[in-house]
């Protein structure tokens, strides 16, 4: 994207996508792995957190195009609040579908509908994120500087720890409320306990951990 022919086709794409309402449609290409194409294959065989591993990229790639023109920054802010309508009123039937939609056979009406619906709405919450983030977080604080160093350790620990977590937990005689939030606390303290005391004390831990060396 860098190259002169790939800054030439993202200047082309950001003509179009900085019109009006052109950003709620770029979540169409995630159709792709979603919806149109059997859920098998070197890309698409996985799901993770509920989406075809082929989405991931989809959305890689969305998040580099929108990063490449400055223009677009503010159309995803000008677009947050219509992003965040359509969200909230496509989340309505989804939830109401909820428990069916995982049992639709392939290439049914249904499953097209439902699943295409899932798919677009998801890039409709996510639109909405990233424009009030960038429009209300975008600013300079001190913690900053003490908690963006931690982001890529949280990330990398927060799976493990929750599921060996859980999976303790899984007989508990406990309600899913209170051992959901017995389950959030306990990950979180012991996800900040092995950054503040372990990964961030140690150069080798550091590099491992995706951050760079630390101040004097």
């Amino acid at each position: 994207l860098r190259s002169t022919r790939g800054q030439r086709a993202t200047t082309a794409l950001a003509n179009v996508l900085a019109r009006p309402g052109a950003l709620l449609l770029l979540g169409l290409p995630m159709l792709l792995p979603e919806v149109l194409l059997p859920q098998s294959g070197l890309f698409l065989s996985w799901h993770e957190g509920g989406w075809a591993l082929g989405t991931h990229w989809v959305v890689f790639l969305i998040g580099s195009l929108l990063a490449s023109d400055a223009r677009l920054r503010p159309a995803v802010q000008s677009q947050r609040w219509v992003a965040l309508g359509l969200a909230v009123l496509t989340t309505v039937p989804l939830a109401i579908w909820a428990p069916q939609i995982g049992d639709l056979e392939f290439g049914s009406a249904d499953y097209v509908l439902q699943w295409g619906l899932r798919t677009i709405n998801g890039w409709w919450w996510l639109l909405a994120v990233l424009g009030f983030g960038s429009r209300h977080l975008n600013v300079v604080h001190p913690a900053l500087g003490i908690l963006g160093p931690a982001v890529l350790p949280f990330y990398i620990l927060h799976q493990p720890v929750i599921v060996m977590l859980a999976y303790a937990m899984r007989d508990w005689p406990l309600a899913i409320l209170p051992k959901y939030l017995l389950l959030v606390a306990a990950a979180f303290t012991i996800c900040a306990s092995l950054y503040a005391l372990v990964i961030r004390r140690s150069r080798w831990l550091r590099f491992l951990f995706g951050m760079g060396p630390a101040s004097a």
